[in-house]
């Protein structure tokens, strides 16, 4: 790529882009500049969703009258572990068409585990909502690209203890009339990031949403990570 043909999208559901100058240096300045006004905006819309927690009132049946099977839903994620092993999170959320989070949720996932199973944890309580929801189309997205290749089958898993979390996420892959996993960029997951951050940080003890309550998948692998249900939804 010619440096003065640089262009780069920080927020590509709106459009946004940065022409770079024709002069190299310039360029690749303002290609770091611009990435990382992109990673701050949307850390800040991700702390914006966290503070209006409380003014999340749907329930489980009003979430589902919103669902248009026709639409194609994306279901982002992300989760992250402080010693690796060591306490994790996970962070989902589902977008519609227009790019509304529609739901979201911070999962405190357990003490001792890898970023890997966290990661996982994410796809799959994103993946499981969206089938609680009743959603027939789904893309998948996730700065984890071991994670997206080895669900479209690109990377086989040689984790023993990955496989059955990948085993899990297949099982509901399957279950959608259409679905896809695309790799995306960690700055435009910034808000599935702060999502499974909010979880390490906080280790929150309240029950789990309508949605996830419905759950016995999620329920089943926190257990197996001996701890307690720990999530909360905004």
């Amino acid at each position: 790529m010619k440096s003065n043909d640089i262009t780069i999208s920080v927020e590509h559901h709106r459009g946004i882009t940065h022409q770079a100058p024709s002069d190299k240096n310039i360029a690749e300045n303002n290609l770091h500049e611009d990435i990382r006004l992109g990673e701050i905006l949307l850390s800040k819309r991700a702390n914006a969703n966290t503070q209006n927690a409380s003014q999340s009132t749907d329930s489980i049946t009003q979430l589902r009258t919103k669902i248009d099977p026709q639409h194609t839903y994306i279901v982002q994620f992300d989760g992250g572990s402080r010693g690796n092993p060591g306490v994790s999170g996970a962070g989902a959320l589902i977008l519609d068409a227009e790019r509304n989070i529609i739901w979201s949720t911070h999962l405190f996932v357990g003490n001792v585990v890898t970023n890997n199973e966290a990661e996982y944890m994410g796809a799959i309580a994103g993946l499981e909502a969206a089938k609680q929801l009743g959603i027939q189309q789904v893309i998948l997205q996730g700065d984890s690209s071991l994670i997206i290749r080895q669900v479209m089958g690109v990377y086989k898993v040689k984790s023993s203890t990955l496989r059955p979390l990948h085993h899990e996420a297949l099982k509901l892959a399957n279950q959608f009339h259409n679905f896809t996993a695309e790799h995306i960029p960690r700055n435009l997951n910034a808000i599935a990031d702060g999502l499974s951050n909010k979880a390490m940080d906080s280790r929150s003890k309240e029950s789990l949403d309508d949605v996830l309550q419905q759950s016995s998948v999620i329920r089943h692998l926190l257990e197996r990570y001996s701890c307690d249900i720990k999530t909360v939804q905004f």
